[in-house]
């Protein structure tokens, strides 16, 4: 979470909070993990807290509801209306609280609001009016909690298809228990990038090496049935253990050789997730290169080599 804020204004009477967290997914696969119904969206509820029930209508005017189990069993039932969507930008949502067959608690809106950075998404969350602070901050606290746990679910999405369709990418993610200055480093350094790079079977021979902005890594691939593959990548933005982007070229320029990659790198409590998401052309050639090279497989079981380099490297 990069940012919050409370705010008491006279034409908006009551007390409301806004949370902003920058995620390292693009914007139309956290909307989607927002549209998703509430019995899928289990990262929906504060910490320690699960979501064991509930259903959703996902158009305006659309009704939800969710029910959540506390550790000690308690139950705490939600509901709401899908007040306003805008696909891919916006999502705004009536919530109250229902306490068994009980009075309904107080209507507040909960605003979604999505746009893209460089390295991903900015999520904000807008939530109001409350009649005290210490209401406010209550809530304030469960959805940061909650959208901490968005992270989990995100990853779990693109683990799920790495190659959506639609979206001209191959989008890869990995989390290592290396903090991101360590997982940077495998990258920023030839002679770590010689120990790890490629599937298994391959070996890499660097044969220039400038890691900069605008520098080059000239290297050559060597197969396990002995073939060379000659490569050569441009580096396009280096901010150390944040944020590498690259391009990609192979021996001939060729539509399927020339790609352009990102590389993000986020400090987690388990240490460093890592998203690479490789964008082709078009999806008719990322489809082509997943075909032909492997390029799924091969870079899972390349991001493998790598885990298995940093776990030595830390022995």
């Amino acid at each position: 979470m990069e940012a919050s804020s409370d705010t008491r204004t006279a034409d908006r009477p009551g007390y409301r909070f806004e949370l902003t967290r920058h995620v390292d997914a693009p914007r139309a696969l956290v909307f989607a993990a927002l549209a998703e119904g509430p019995r899928q969206r289990r990262w929906c509820a504060p910490e320690g807290f699960t979501v064991t029930d509930g259903a959703g209508d996902f158009r305006e005017g659309g009704a939800w509801h969710c029910e959540m189990t506390g550790a000690d069993g308690a139950l705490a039932w939600v509901e709401g209306v899908y007040l306003e969507i805008d696909p891919g930008r916006r999502i705004a949502q009536s919530q109250r609280r229902v306490a068994g067959d009980g009075p309904r608690g107080p209507e507040y809106r909960v605003e979604f609001t999505l746009s893209d950075r460089e390295e991903g998404t900015r999520l904000g969350l807008g939530m109001g009016p409350f009649a005290d602070e210490a209401t406010r901050d209550l809530h304030r606290a469960g959805w940061a909690e909650a959208l901490a746990r968005l992270d989990a679910r995100l990853s779990e999405m693109i683990a799920a298809d790495p190659a959506p369709a639609g979206e001209p990418v191959i989008r890869l993610i990995r989390i290592f228990p290396h903090p991101p200055r360590h997982v940077w480093s495998a990258w920023s350094e030839a002679g770590a990038l010689g120990e790890w790079w490629g599937p298994d079977g391959f070996t890499t021979t660097t044969h220039a090496f400038d890691f900069r902005e605008n520098g080059v890594w000239q290297f050559t691939m060597h197969g396990p049935e002995g073939r060379n593959y000659p490569n050569r990548i441009r580096f396009v933005t280096v901010d150390p253990a944040r944020h590498l982007a690259y391009r990609h070229q192979g021996e001939d320029e060729v539509e399927d050789s020339v790609f352009d990659t990102d590389v993000t790198f986020a400090a987690v409590p388990e240490g460093t997730r890592l998203t690479l998401t490789m964008r082709f052309a078009s999806v008719e050639v990322r489809d082509n290169v997943a075909r032909t090279f492997g390029a799924i497989e091969g870079g899972k079981r390349t991001l493998g080599r790598l885990g298995a380099w940093l776990d030595a490297a830390a022995a």
